[in-house]
């Protein structure tokens, strides 16, 4: 059998308080963990869509480069 816990109201108030406080910083923490969660989701968007341009542009330098040789052969 667990024995009741007793608690002076005025220090009760005060941990109700610093509880509020907490949960209030934690869900603060909690919205600007969303947003860099977002920025970082744009931001590997970005690289991917650099990434793809530069195949793009490797690819296009190799069909130069064949074009040209075939040419001068």
């Amino acid at each position: 059998m667990e024995a009741p816990i007793y608690i002076k109201i005025n220090e009760f108030d005060n941990v109700m308080k610093t509880l509020k406080e907490v949960k209030d910083k934690t869900a603060q923490a909690r919205e600007k963990l969303e947003a860099i969660k977002k920025i970082a989701q744009q931001e590997d968007m970005a690289v991917r869509e650099w990434e793809e341009r530069m195949n793009k542009m490797d690819h296009n330098l190799d069909e130069i480069h064949s074009f040209l040789n075939s040419k001068t052969r």
